[in-house]
């Protein structure tokens, strides 16, 4: 049971990785758009661009939390399924 608690809280903090990279992702594609529109010697532009910069290594970090996740989780349930074989070959 406690297994399968680890594992079932492992794929929520998966979902919740996967959650907040989208959200970054939509983030940025407005960003983008702003930045297509607006002024290039504007403020705007200028905050747009900067937001835009700092965002970039939390969208990297965000993809290697998630591919560290999955793999994560790929062991715990591969871990899972080992001791209920052995379980039931007992």
């Amino acid at each position: 049971m406690e297994r399968k608690a680890a594992l079932t809280t492992a794929d929520r903090d998966l979902q919740r990785l996967q959650n907040d990279l989208r959200d970054l992702t939509e983030d940025q594609t407005r960003i983008r758009a702003n930045i297509e529109r607006a002024p290039k010697d504007s403020d705007a532009y200028k905050r747009y661009l900067k937001k835009f910069d700092e965002q970039e290594p939390l969208f990297e970090k965000s993809q290697q939390d998630i591919r560290k996740q999955r793999l994560a989780l790929d062991k715990m349930r591969n871990e899972l399924d080992d001791f209920l074989t052995k379980l039931t070959a007992e």
